[in-house]
């Protein structure tokens, strides 16, 4: 379930400081070379901000070809680098016309 804590009463400890399925998810756009060093500089940098994980998006100028074995192993990182409860998800405009 998304929101495991909704399950649970109101904690006012859990308003003031949030788990990862209540915060803010930034769109998280891959439009550059993507490296593994690259996606734990941003997973590190949402955390830092507060954010809960990251909407993956790829865009004109990602330098690994689309939907190939370096692009689906550097996704699979990333979710697989996602610590618990935060969200990662894949935004693909193209897929969703398809």
């Amino acid at each position: 379930m998304l929101y495991r804590e909704n399950q649970n009463s109101f904690s006012m400890e859990i308003f003031k400081d949030p788990p990862a399925e209540y915060r803010g998810v930034p769109f998280w756009a891959w439009n550059t070379a993507m490296t593994k060093e690259d996606i734990d500089f941003c997973l590190t940098v949402f955390r830092d901000m507060g954010m809960g994980g990251g909407f993956l998006h790829s865009r004109t100028g990602m330098d690994i070809p689309y939907l190939g074995p370096e692009f689906m192993e550097l996704i699979r990182y990333a979710h697989e680098e996602a610590r618990d409860g935060e969200f990662i998800d894949n935004m693909d405009q193209a897929l969703e016309r398809a």
